[in-house]
């Protein structure tokens, strides 16, 4: 879909699909829901997701353990991030990867350690609350804070390459630029 190709270059081709009751209901969550998570975002980026009814379990043969959910995906006509989707799929992750924690610490598993000062500019530049749980921001306000990513990976090569788990460190070129 966010590509535009196959079914999805003829325009916007709306989607109604099923889900287990409680991925539907992620799906469709609301900022400040503790249901919200990166399925959410992703998804509310793209279109406008409208959860239509609950289908009981025992519609089905054989019955599921589980309710189903009828989820409607109207495609938006432009994402409401207009990033690369490489970006935002990464940047979502991360900020979702440790939920629980201020975004701060979120975003900084974005940077290496010697980059870590920018951490602090991507707030100040998207004037967001560094303070506050990944489940506390909009769509916009996440598009906000991509957009910040984006532009200072564009300045600082490698930066966007750089895997906080891979342990590894970025390219010495790069390095370099930010020791005074």
């Amino acid at each position: 879909m966010s590509a535009r190709k196959g079914l999805f270059s003829y325009g916007r081709v709306g989607l109604t699909l099923t889900f287990q009751y409680e991925v539907g209901q992620r799906i469709i969550a609301p900022v400040m829901s503790h249901m919200r998570c990166r399925l959410s975002v992703m998804c509310q980026n793209l279109c406008k997701v409208e959860h239509r009814f609950v289908i009981n379990g025992s519609s089905f043969t054989p019955p599921p353990a589980v309710d189903v959910s009828l989820v409607r995906f109207t495609p938006l006509i432009e994402p409401r991030i207009q990033l690369p989707f490489n970006v935002i799929e990464k940047f979502v992750r991360h900020l979702f990867h440790h939920r629980n924690k201020y975004i701060r610490f979120n975003v900084g598993t974005l940077f290496p350690k010697d980059l870590k000062p920018l951490v602090g500019e991507v707030f100040e530049k998207a004037d967001i609350d560094p303070e506050l749980r990944c489940t506390m921001l909009s769509v916009e306000e996440i598009g906000r804070l991509c957009t910040v990513y984006h532009d200072m990976c564009d300045d600082n090569m490698g930066l966007f390459e750089y895997d906080y788990r891979a342990r590894t460190k970025l390219p010495k070129v790069v390095s370099a630029m930010f020791v005074d």
